[in-house]
């Protein structure tokens, strides 16, 4: 180093800094893909309790919208990790799953029939009540009856002579949420659908 002109220097010096920083970045960013991975959070679930697993997402906004977009992908990994979150959730946290869960019905309606029941003792299984009767964010009177309908349009496709009664019971669920529309937005109807 002792023929290196003192600007060379400072320039090795500036690409190690940033070289570092590149590694640093790519190893906190392996590290946050890690956590989430469905396997790695059923293991913190199964280890440290599903609620607090849901309560340290919901302090880590990025961190929820990531995960809740998995499960609203329909992945049975992430499935089955959004039923033990919302199952184990209340409040706006509990919601927070739910709604990712009744996307699945925009997607996949197979699939979350398979998982959800008709009714669960003690609350302890995904009923179909909890994600049939759910409309999400939505928070204009035109976007929910939008999303309504595009679920009964959806549900309609549901062939699978397995999943009939399930099926039934959806539609029913969502019908029981299109007449309570009124009660939720009011009778009127303003320019934007509230």
């Amino acid at each position: 180093m002792k023929n290196i002109s003192m600007p060379r220097r400072l320039s090795l010096l500036r690409n190690s800094r940033i070289e570092i920083c590149a590694g640093i970045l790519i190893a906190i960013t392996a590290i946050a893909q890690e956590k989430q991975d469905p396997k790695h959070l059923s293991r913190e679930i199964a280890t440290r309790g599903a609620k607090v697993v849901a309560s340290e997402l919901w302090n880590d906004p990025g961190g929820l919208l990531r995960v809740t977009n998995h499960i609203a992908g329909a992945d049975p990994e992430w499935i089955k990790v959004g039923v033990s979150l919302y199952l184990a959730s209340d409040g706006a946290i509990g919601e927070s799953y739910g709604f990712a869960l009744a996307r699945i019905l925009d997607t996949k309606p197979v699939v979350l029939l398979r998982v959800a029941v008709i009714k669960s003792k003690k609350h302890q299984e995904l009923e179909l009540s909890d994600v049939c009767g759910n409309f999400g964010y939505e928070e204009s009177k035109k976007n929910v009856l939008a999303v309504i309908e595009k679920r009964l349009k959806i549900l309609q496709t549901v062939d699978d002579a397995s999943l009939q009664e399930k099926k039934s019971v959806c539609i029913k669920e969502i019908e029981n949420l299109k007449g309570r529309i009124p009660e939720m937005f009011g009778t009127h109807s303003d320019k934007d659908g509230r």
